[in-house]
């Protein structure tokens, strides 16, 4: 919606064929401001999810690696889930 609507802003702009008068008011620059706080606000939000998508995948390795220290089947088990849990954890990081 943003591309169409700014490329109809261009072509008011040039157009000469047009029978009538076209001039930006409040509305198009509330909207153009509006545009680049969302982007804004989407580029905050990526960069916080991933800072703390990072710190959670290091606790989980951490807590993995205790597990692994006690010996026993079920905690090695349970290690293996959270490496699991992890590795997601790391691929939703790598895509942020």
């Amino acid at each position: 919606a943003d591309v169409f609507i700014a490329a109809m802003v261009v072509v008011f702009f040039k157009a000469e064929g047009f029978q009538f008068e076209f001039a930006p008011q409040a509305g198009i620059y509330c909207f153009a401001l509006a545009a680049i706080g969302s982007s804004v606000a989407v580029h905050l939000l990526k960069m916080q999810l991933a800072q703390s998508s990072e710190s959670v995948g290091e606790e989980i390795g951490k807590i993995a690696e205790e597990l692994r220290e006690r010996g026993d089947d079920q905690s090695a088990k349970m290690a293996d889930d959270l490496d699991s849990i992890r590795g997601r954890v790391e691929h939703a990081h790598a895509e942020a």
